[in-house]
């Protein structure tokens, strides 16, 4: 489940640990790290016009993670009274991945944007340096010998009376094939062959090896190259998206009581982790989850998959807003993540489901309804609040 939020200052929910099924990571998302500075130890202070709980002259807000690459704004607003005159002041601040801002609400000048990365050079590297276009020295020696000279040689015949008057007698084994001497001292020449010499005489070396020898073991060639693979959905979203702790999905599922037979829909579901838990570790016999998000979507259909939840928990795109209550009839079980302004968009829908329907919302509350049970929760140093509300 998740909020999205176009917020200005690190909103004081964290994200949590990755849901039930762990959501394959595609890149190492930071958080974001704002301290605030206010005037007066009893500053109120608002985050997207929502009042936040903490106290001091320095409040510390950690974002959840960003993506790299992307900038985030974050707003705030401080209010607070001066010998009877109140002050209200509202500030911007940008954020990145991995950064730490800090924000002066005392004074009138301009947030610290975080510094960027330095910028790359844009001097090109030195181009490497050509190929020497000489050709290889021709007295350099050659580990291969190289072919016998091409030209015949002119045959001399030979002497039929040989000076040596005692003759050696030839070894009758074969002699080892050496590289022959093109000009060997033999006390014995064997006669010569008038015929010249073949011009293109069989090297008795072997020839040099190929600079660019074939694969001994070639891979066969896939005769229809595999198509490159598809890249993940573009996120729709210009604005952190802050997921329910698990700690916080488990309080708010037990909560509700979900169990065996009911079918949960999570509107706004992000990457699927309440779906999932609902299924998983309560029972439910169905979870159903929408989000506005394609890149959500798939993490959270990539989720399910790994649970092997796939034939229980469903989850696809669509806008909330045009939800009705016939999209959430089979439901028993909602759950909610969503700022009041959007929870109030869709309490007309959720006046019309089933009585006996179970809602929970996470933080927020819905406007004007009384609700059966509230629990407030302490994770990760920041208090969260569920609220619980059924159909008459």
């Amino acid at each position: 489940m998740k909020c999205v939020m176009r917020l200005s200052i690190g909103f004081v929910v964290v994200v949590a640990a990755s849901a039930i099924g762990q959501v394959p990571e595609t890149q190492e998302p930071n958080e974001a790290f704002v301290r605030i500075k206010v005037p007066t130890e009893d500053t109120i202070l608002e985050v997207q016009g929502v009042r936040t709980q903490q106290k001091g002259l320095e409040r510390l807000f950690k974002s959840p993670a960003l993506a790299n690459g992307k900038r985030y704004f974050y707003d705030a607003k401080a209010t607070w009274t001066i010998n009877g005159k109140t002050i209200t002041r509202e500030k911007s601040v940008l954020v990145t991945a991995g950064s730490t801002v800090e924000l002066d609400m005392t004074v009138e000048d301009k947030p610290i944007e975080p510094k960027p990365m330095p910028p790359v050079d844009p001097k090109p590297m030195p181009p490497p340096k050509p190929v020497d276009p000489k050709p290889a020295d021709p007295k350099a020696k050659d580990p291969m010998p190289k072919p016998v000279d091409p030209k015949p040689v002119d045959p001399k015949p030979v002497d039929p009376k040989p000076k040596d008057p005692m003759p050696k007698p030839v070894d009758p084994k074969p002699v080892d094939p050496k590289p022959v001497d093109p000009k060997p001292k033999d006390p014995m020449p064997k006669p010569v062959d008038p015929k010249p010499v073949d011009p293109k005489p069989k090297d008795p070396m072997p020839k040099p090896v190929d600079p660019k020898p074939k694969d001994p073991m070639p891979r066969p060639v896939d005769p229809k190259p595999k198509d490159p693979p598809k890249p993940l959905p573009e996120s729709k979203l210009d604005a952190p998206i802050v997921a329910t702790p698990l700690p916080v999905v488990e309080k708010m599922l037990g909560l509700a009581k979900v169990k065996e037979g009911d079918v949960v829909f999570d509107i706004g579901c992000g990457d699927g982790r309440i779906l999932i838990t609902a299924v998983a570790k309560f029972g439910a016999t169905k979870a159903m989850g929408i989000d506005i998000d394609p890149l959500q979507v798939h993490i959270a259909q990539e989720s399910i998959a790994q649970s092997n939840l796939s034939a229980k928990v469903t989850v696809r795109e669509g806008d909330l807003k045009k939800l009705s209550a016939k999209d959430l009839s089979e439901a028993t079980v909602i759950t909610l993540y969503l700022l009041p302004k959007t929870n109030e968009v869709l309490k007309p829908i959720l006046e019309k489901l089933k009585p006996g329907t179970r809602i929970v919302s996470h933080d927020y509350d819905i406007f004007g309804w009384k609700e059966d049970a509230r629990i407030e929760i302490k994770f990760d140093g920041f208090e969260h609040a569920v609220y619980l509300y059924t159909v008459k």
